[in-house]
């Protein structure tokens, strides 16, 4: 009877565990599928052969891919898929060394945990992990709940997922960013950038809206942000982002340090993106469209071409050629038949005529482009046809050629445009005196972006141009400057100190080529994901928009574009004088040449005559 009794409750005991494992099967099953997208599950249990089979079936019906480790409970975290599932069983001796793999409880990995005796307890749960705890009420009956903590050394709080019994009785879907949102007064470290603390700087002082307005919109959009997750905000003051020297792996303090150290979580300063920080730092959000430019007027024409060549068009000066040269021909040939004339070289009313010599037909026909006359004409009707001729065109000529260099000298041009127009130009480059300006100009390694620091803003064995935004303003209203500034700054000592033309064909050029600046947060932060959530609500709500608007400086509008005359500069008749000097050059040695000669054959003269007396 005692044996039978034995045999009865063997059997009931294999039977009660086969029915709780197909039970805890179903339940994998089901919360799986309820993740919305598929999944690789990785299972760490000690559970018998017949049971994992079981969970390999109802997986494969819904085309889930299993995986099972119940030996060594080794795994390589490097090759697990993105929406990793992993089962786990806290009877099973090993389980708790899992809970020692930090990054294995962090989103986006996804756990469903057997725990009867609520025994999971780490401070590796925060705020973003997915870690659900199925706890039996009964025979095939569970309780799911999520386990998190707001900070390490808090206590476990839970979420509220649902109860099973061969089916969900009921479900709630879980979305981190609405059922974690309130961190109910945690502490968080904001760390900030202010590159002029010389300066009177508030954050929420608008008096100053053009000084470090990257900081101040900034400010503006993170501190709403944390008064949504409700959390205790500390604020850290910093004079520079911080940055790596050539052979370092650690920030040099600054704001990028504190991250790295774990002293701030968020970077309350918008960041380029570098390759250096995305291995300390995620990029959330862009908040502010800070730009970094050259800034310049746009130069008159004189100072990038030739005004005057400009007035015609290269076929018309091809066309210009040949009308001088045929008339010339006409001209010459004229004139060599009046030289067969009786008494052609007669002096008329004043008048000579004009030579056969092919050089004073040149002449006339200088004359006749200059509009200056000439003293000479021919003698037949013919020839003053022809001369008649040339002088009409070569004035229509003329009249347009005058108009349009009056034009032309009041004109700005439309050249420069890229940094190789600003390598390539008489202009000068200076940029603006702040810690990124100079890390950003100093480490370029592209060819033209190192030229233009190298050549023209810290030129060797000279004084480079970093200076101070009002010094580079002013220099850009008076010279032929280009200013390398934040946007935002510039165009507020724009708008204060130049006049309302001035303010007219303003040209922006990119130096760095990178894209909007970012707030970021410490790498694999637990609160990434309600911290970018939450800078979308405030995008949506209109609160960026309204800051924007009222702490950045836009371009300022032209208004008065024809409201002055500028007066003729040196560099604006450079190219006259240069011919005026080229002439008076070929003259002077012109003349050597003919009083060399003249001596010269003065000296053979008497030479000659010396011998005959002889």
């Amino acid at each position: 009877m005692s044996r039978n009794l034995l045999y009865y409750l063997l059997l009931s005991n294999l039977y009660l565990s086969k029915l709780q494992n197909l039970a805890e099967v179903k339940l994998i099953a089901n919360y799986v599928k309820k993740q919305e997208y598929p999944q690789h599950v990785t299972l760490f249990t000690c559970w018998n052969k017949r049971t994992i089979l079981t969970v390999y079936k109802q997986l494969a019906e819904k085309k889930i891919v299993l995986n099972v480790l119940t030996n060594h409970w080794k795994i390589n975290q490097t090759k697990l898929s993105q929406h990793t599932f992993l089962v786990g069983d806290t009877l099973c001796p090993q389980f708790n060394s899992l809970l020692s793999h930090a990054k294995l409880l962090q989103a986006p990995n996804k756990w469903l945990v057997f725990d009867q005796n609520s025994t999971v307890n780490t401070n590796d749960l925060l705020l973003d992990s997915n870690f659900a705890v199925a706890s039996q009420i009964s025979n095939g009956r569970f309780h799911l709940k999520l386990c998190y903590k707001r900070a390490p050394n808090e206590t476990i709080k839970f979420n509220e997922i649902g109860v099973f019994s061969n089916g969900f009785e009921y479900y709630n879907h879980f979305i981190p960013t609405r059922n974690r949102s309130d961190l109910s007064g945690v502490n968080i470290t904001v760390s900030y950038v202010v590159t002029k603390p010389d300066y009177p700087f508030d954050v929420e002082d608008y008096r100053f809206r053009h000084l470090e307005a990257f900081s101040k919109l900034s400010y503006a959009m993170v501190y709403p942000m944390l008064e949504m997750l409700n959390c205790t905000k500390k604020f850290i003051q910093r004079s520079s982002w911080g940055y790596k020297g050539a052979n370092e792996t650690q920030f040099v303090g600054g704001m990028f340090g504190d991250i790295q150290n774990g002293t701030a979580e968020i970077g309350g300063t918008v960041s380029f993106y570098t390759v250096d920080r995305m291995s300390v730092v995620d990029y959330l959000s862009v908040t502010t469209p800070s730009d970094l430019k050259f800034i310049l007027r746009a130069p008159p024409l004189s100072y990038v071409n030739n005004l005057f060549t400009l007035p015609f068009d290269t076929k018309v000066w091809y066309c210009l050629y040949f009308i001088v040269g045929v008339t010339v021909l006409i001209l010459y040939v004229i004139v060599r038949c009046e030289s067969t004339y009786e008494n052609a070289l007669e002096r008329r009313n004043n008048i000579d005529n004009i030579k056969p010599k092919f050089f004073d037909v040149v002449m006339l026909q200088i004359e006749a482009i200059t509009q200056q006359g000439s003293e000479n004409e021919p003698k037949t009707m013919s020839g003053r046809i022809a001369v008649f001729i040339v002088f009409l065109v070569l004035m229509f000529l003329y009249t347009s050629y005058s108009a349009n260099i009056v034009v032309l000298l009041q004109s700005t041009s439309a050249n420069i445009n890229t940094l190789q127009d600003l390598l390539n130009s008489k202009i000068t480059l200076g940029v603006e005196d702040v810690v990124y300006s100079h890390h950003y100009f100093e480490t370029q390694t592209e060819f033209t972006r190192k030229s233009i620091y190298e050549k023209k803003v810290a030129p060797k064995n000279q004084k480079s141009n970093f200076m101070t935004t009002e010094m580079g303003i002013e220099k850009m209203k008076d010279e032929f400057f280009a200013f390398h500034v934040e946007t935002t700054a510039g165009y507020k000592q724009i708008m204060d100190t130049f006049q309302e033309h001035e303010k007219c064909g303003l040209i922006e050029i990119d130096y760095l080529n990178v894209l909007y600046p970012s707030i970021t947060i410490r790498k694999n932060s637990p609160y990434k994901e309600i911290v970018k959530v939450n800078f979308r609500k405030i995008y949506e709500s209109g609160i960026r928009h309204r800051q924007l608007n009222r702490i950045y400086y836009k371009k300022p509008h032209c208004v008065g574009k024809g409201g002055s005359f500028k007066s003729v500069g040196i560099v604006d008749i450079y190219f006259s004088v240069e011919i005026f000097a080229i002439g008076c050059f070929m003259a002077l040695w012109l003349l050597l040449l003919e009083v060399l000669f003249k001596k010269k054959i003065k000296f053979l003269v008497q030479t000659t005559l010396s011998r005959d007396n002889l």
